[in-house]
């Protein structure tokens, strides 16, 4: 495990470092040594941005993933003890119904993310929702999570919707229910951010 490299005088020995320890360089001129890596930091960091503007038709009783198979994040941690940071911003527009509320969660796979534990009675977790019947208006549904998959194979984190109306409904995401060609209809777009953070930090 001794490394043999040349200075200014000749050949010179380094002996072996310790176990989990990187090779470092100190640049021209400058002897290499050992280095301890440090634990903590981010990893990596992926997102995915959604910027198309539709509705989403929504039944009651049942999790719609939002939209179907495409507004999701495909995430692989590098090691099972680390934590995912998610930041996740998702713009939701009047419903079709004054009569319907909508709520909308953030899932790993099939397993809702940052679930309340809180006694409830018959109240639907969720981290954002939307009950209006202003047909210009767009609400922000925002969330910052630590989660812990204890994995690492790959997860998928997507969002689901329900609603409590009577029948099926219509959501609008990036955009109003009017959604009209006209300067006072904005469009905008929804996103999820996932870092990695190394178990050193937390």
């Amino acid at each position: 495990g001794d490394i043999l490299y040349r200075d200014g005088s000749g050949l010179q020995r380094l002996g072996a470092g310790t176990a989990g320890q990187l090779l470092k360089t100190g640049g021209s001129g400058a002897n290499p040594s050992w280095h301890t890596q440090q634990a903590g930091g981010i990893v990596q960091v992926k997102t995915a941005h959604y910027s198309l503007n539709l509705g989403v038709t929504v039944a009651v009783g049942s999790l719609t993933q939002i939209p179907t198979g495409t507004f999701s994040l495909n995430f692989t941690p590098t090691s099972a003890s680390n934590k995912v940071m998610l930041f996740a911003d998702v713009k939701i527009g009047d419903m079709t119904s004054a009569a319907n509320r909508v709520r909308i969660g953030l899932y790993r796979d099939s397993a809702e993310v940052a679930p309340n534990t809180d006694t409830r009675g018959s109240r639907t977790h969720a981290f954002g929702g939307a009950y209006s019947i202003q047909e210009r208006e767009i609400r922000p549904a925002t969330l910052m999570y630590l989660d812990n998959p204890n994995t690492t194979s790959q997860v998928n984190y997507n969002f689901k919707c329900t609603t409590d109306g009577g029948g099926s409904m219509t959501m609008y995401l990036n955009r109003s229910k009017l959604h009209a060609d006209d300067g006072g209809q904005p469009v905008m777009s929804s996103s999820i951010t996932a870092f990695e953070i190394d178990s050193g930090v937390l």
